[in-house]
């Protein structure tokens, strides 16, 4: 019922290195992960991955082919969510049936936070729509020229290439595979041009938030 909530998009989270390892072991996708082990953007794109492996779990490993290789701290099941219904189905049905939900786009958060053993994965990394808004009108009726509406997969590096069509740019990362809406600019945002206009927060006009109970 609820992976059809979700248009099938229940996913089976495995930790990067599982592809060298025991029963999930791939040679053409150990390869793969052998060369893109360190390349951020390929560990971005991996369902079960952190940007700091060691986040993951201390078994799995792309030298060694170890049949104790095993779930740590990836989550058991990911959602791959590419609408707002999917982020609101999920949350629904963490809460019903109380359930830990971790929520992920890129998995740069350095302490682990994007990741639990146990856990419902929400993905959010291929919520990619952007929108240039000439004219945005705020609540208290102040007009802002040119304002971006930014979905919450996408990364710093898609936003500047973007903005850049438009000879426009933010207030935003220097690394251009972190996202842009997550804890990036929900812990502040300092960025390269914060001297001449502050922090990233300062820039955000508005959230769409879904809460706790979906």
């Amino acid at each position: 019922m609820f992976n059809a909530s979700i248009r099938g998009h229940l996913l089976l989270p495995k930790p990067s290195a599982a592809v060298c390892n025991g029963k999930t072991y791939d040679a053409q996708a150990c390869t793969i992960a052998k060369m893109q082990w360190i390349n951020s953007t390929w560990r971005g794109d991996q369902l079960g991955a952190m940007q700091n492996h060691n986040l993951e779990n201390s078994s799995c490993s792309v030298s060694t082919n170890n049949t104790a290789c095993n779930q740590g701290s990836v989550p058991v099941y990911g959602v791959r969510a590419t609408s707002p219904e999917h982020v609101q189905e999920t949350v629904r049905f963490a809460a019903a049936n109380n359930l830990r939900l971790v929520i992920k786009s890129t998995g740069h958060d350095y302490v682990g936070r994007s990741t639990a053993a146990g856990s419902l994965l929400l993905w959010h990394h291929q919520m990619k729509t952007m929108t240039l808004i000439a004219r945005y009108s705020s609540c208290s009726g102040e007009t802002i020229t040119n304002a971006a509406r930014i979905d919450a997969g996408v990364q710093w590096g898609e936003a500047y290439r973007w903005l850049n069509e438009y000879k426009l740019t933010a207030i935003g990362g220097a690394s251009v595979t972190v996202g842009v809406a997550g804890g990036y600019l929900q812990g502040g945002g300092h960025s390269p041009l914060s001297r001449w206009k502050g922090l990233a927060a300062d820039q955000v006009l508005e959230y769409d938030v879904v809460t706790a109970d979906g």
